[in-house]
């Protein structure tokens, strides 16, 4: 049974957001560290309240980088029991990472490569004037703690249309999510069976059979996570041209878009619907993902991973960052133990946030280029397995 009155709500489920801001603070001294947690601990959602028929207005996450943790006032002892991976970060790791050249730790953003970074507070908000009271009132916060400075913040905002989710590029987003297994969600047709919880929370039976080793004290970490968040360069723009070079009417050019995700835009998979789109299929999540591939072969294109399946001659390659190949039956292994938790948030600007704990700045702008692409879509994925926060 999920202790779900001590797991983080962003851990669970997405809230009903129209607007966020992160923002990255630094500790100077462990009693002011303390003393801010103390005061902000009250506002953590949790994962009791998902589902409920209260509707909150903000949902706050907090997450610590290990010297964070360190600077809290966490003992050696403890902070000797984490993995390598979270106490090295990511800017360490940057070149296992293949975060060189133009996404070196040395243009990162906003302090994220400083050793001095040390929390991330993470609020979602239903609306911006939501987010700009939530705001005020934490600066006003931070100004009474002493020790505790905020090294850089980002605002964020939904993309219209809001009916329904979607990313940059225009594709219905939120299709495939791993079900954590404790939720009482029910999977989708095609999404695969739950997967144990401990693949997401420290102290659950994980896919192996046992749960994994707790970083010490126990109270310090069962119910935690490891979240990693990345700020990604995306070039809507070249993407749009890219489509306008090759196709010479609008249904071309979404021809190709479909090709390139393997769903149309509405999120219609061309497994089903290989001719033309179909928004009423897009939509219905209880047959949107109730395909499997017959061969499966991974390529790149235009930043998108995608395979060939060829059930009926057709020769249509599909399937990408929105569905992943891997968590297909006709691969159970792989996708019952690969999986990993997404959440994104879009907003007006370029970047497109998930999670890792130093953000990298990937720039896909040799639009065609397969090997150049596959490093940035492999990259990518690398962040997801070298986690940089702590929850």
């Amino acid at each position: 049974m999920l202790e779900l009155d001590d797991i983080q709500h962003f851990l669970i489920a997405r809230p009903p957001a129209l607007a966020a801001r992160y923002e990255f603070l630094s500790f100077h001294n462990a009693e002011g560290a303390r003393t801010w947690l103390a005061g902000i601990l009250a506002k953590v959602g949790t994962a009791q309240t998902v589902g409920s028929s209260h509707l909150d207005s903000r949902w706050v996450t907090v997450a610590f980088t290990w010297n964070g943790l360190k600077a809290l006032g966490v003992d050696d002892a403890s902070l000797a029991t984490f993995p390598e991976e979270f106490h090295q970060g990511m800017a360490a790791r940057a070149n296992i990472l293949g975060a060189t050249g133009a996404n070196h730790p040395d243009h990162w953003i906003g302090g994220m490569a400083n050793p001095s970074l040390h929390a991330i507070v993470v609020l979602f908000a239903r609306n911006v004037e939501e987010r700009e009271r939530c705001t005020r009132e934490h600066q006003e916060y931070l100004s009474r703690c002493t020790g505790v400075e905020a090294l850089s913040s980002l605002d964020l905002e939904a993309l219209p249309p809001f009916g329904y989710p979607h990313e940059h590029f225009g594709y219905h987003d939120r299709l495939s999510q791993p079900v954590i297994e404790g939720t009482l969600v029910e999977p989708t047709p095609g999404s695969g069976p739950a997967i144990e919880a401990g693949e997401f929370f420290l102290g659950y039976p994980d896919e192996e059979g046992g749960p994994a080793t707790l970083p010490q004290p126990a109270i310090l970490s069962r119910n935690g996570s490891y979240l990693a968040y990345v700020r990604l360069e995306e070039h809507v723009g070249a993407f749009r041209d890219f489509l306008r070079q090759h196709g010479e009417t609008h249904e071309q050019q979404e021809l190709i878009a479909a090709k390139l995700m393997g769903r149309w835009r509405s999120g219609a998979p061309l497994v089903l619907a290989p001719d033309k789109d179909d928004p009423e299929l897009g939509a219905d999540l209880q047959r949107t993902n109730d395909f499997a591939y017959a061969s499966i072969r991974l390529c790149v294109s235009a930043g998108f991973t995608y395979s060939s399946h060829e059930p009926t001659g057709h020769s249509n390659e599909h399937e990408a960052t929105q569905d992943d190949p891997a968590r297909r039956h006709i691969w159970p292994t792989i996708a019952r133990g690969s999986a990993r938790g997404r959440q994104g948030t879009g907003h007006r600007c370029v970047y497109w946030m998930r999670e890792p704990s130093s953000p990298v700045r990937v720039r896909d702008e040799c639009v065609g280029e397969r090997p150049e692409l596959s490093r940035i879509r492999q990259r990518a994925r690398s962040f997801c397995r070298h986690p940089g926060w702590h929850l």
